[in-house]
């Protein structure tokens, strides 16, 4: 019988970041907040499991009282059982390292 969770809660979870080419982010986080193509959704915890498709939007990492943000081109996230979330995104970049001249 799968395991059910009803709310998230606080606490820690591991994020991980990912292109094809290279790992953006892989630490342990207290939020995650998202922009799908079927709305915005913060991830905290002892989420829910769940799959979403990414649209090109900025990924905010939260630890702590430090926010961290990050682009992503599209992709999808995955938050699993066992506490963990994935982001996989076809192109992305810690905001303050984007090039918006190299974007154009």
């Amino acid at each position: 019988v799968p395991l059910r969770r009803a709310f998230a809660t606080e606490g820690k979870f591991q994020l991980r970041v990912a292109t094809p080419t290279q790992i953006i982010w892989d630490q342990e986080c207290d939020q995650l907040d998202v922009s799908g193509t079927a709305g915005d959704m913060g991830i905290l915890a002892n989420h829910t499991p769940v799959v979403a498709q990414l649209k090109p939007s900025v990924l905010r990492v939260t630890n702590g009282k430090d926010t961290t943000s990050l682009f992503v081109s599209s992709g999808f996230v995955v938050f699993n059982q066992d506490n963990t979330c994935n982001v996989t995104a076809v192109d992305g970049v810690p905001l303050d390292q984007l090039d918006a001249e190299a974007a154009k």
